[in-house]
């Protein structure tokens, strides 16, 4: 099967280091921007817009959405959401210095960085991203699209619902419950459960404005 990466942004390149660390072979990219079509990142070519995936059908090519997040991911989510509907799969990148436990669930399309570590019974959901040297311990549950960004700390027993963002170096304490479409901002303390929607910062998190 093909691999074809879907935007060719900062993102992408923490896409193709892992997938090629893990050995598989990349067709190439696409990107919005004309300005890199014809050109290469990290050896891998930029192929032209999505159009061009009329030349690679969902028989033969698996997906790989390039796109993160810094906020709420809902254009990760949409790119995925989007090319699902016309019946692409969609392939998990595990960086082969990622540490994933006994009796973990991955859903499709999962990000795993190098450093990351999933404690047994975890599930991360379709199109997550656990990045570079996040930890998400024993029992947690991480919901579709959701972001664990660079060096956040998830203890045991923690629920993230779907589409939220748990940013850089925050962490969360055992058996709490983020909701839907939840910002927490990088560094934050999160001691108590975080509603639907909501944004929070600080040490310990609490509410900030939109």
């Amino acid at each position: 099967m093909n691999i074809i990466i879907i935007g060719a942004g900062d993102h992408t390149r923490v896409v193709i280091d892992a997938l090629l660390s893990a050995g598989e072979t990349i067709t190439g990219m696409t990107d919005a921007s004309a300005g890199l079509h014809g050109g290469s990142l990290l050896g891998v070519p930029v192929l032209g817009p999505d159009d061009v995936l009329g030349d690679h059908g969902p028989e033969t090519t698996r997906l790989v959405v390039g796109v993160g997040s810094a906020d709420l991911p809902t254009a990760r989510r949409s790119i995925f959401e989007k090319f699902k509907a016309q019946g692409y799969g969609f392939a998990n990148v595990i960086h082969p210095a990622a540490v994933i436990g006994r009796e973990v669930r991955l859903g499709e399309g999962v990000h795993i960085m190098a450093g990351a570590v999933i404690q047994p019974f975890a599930v991360i959901g379709d199109n997550a991203i656990v990045n570079t040297r996040a930890g998400v311990d024993h029992d947690c549950r991480i919901g579709a699209h959701t972001h664990i960004a660079p060096g956040a700390t998830l203890s045991g027993g923690i629920s993230v619902g779907a589409g939220s963002h748990i940013g850089c170096g925050a962490t969360v304490l055992q058996g709490l419950s983020i909701g839907h479409g939840v910002l927490v901002a990088a560094g934050a303390t999160v001691c108590h459960d975080i509603p639907n929607g909501a944004r929070v910062a600080g040490t310990p998190a609490k509410g900030i404005a939109r």
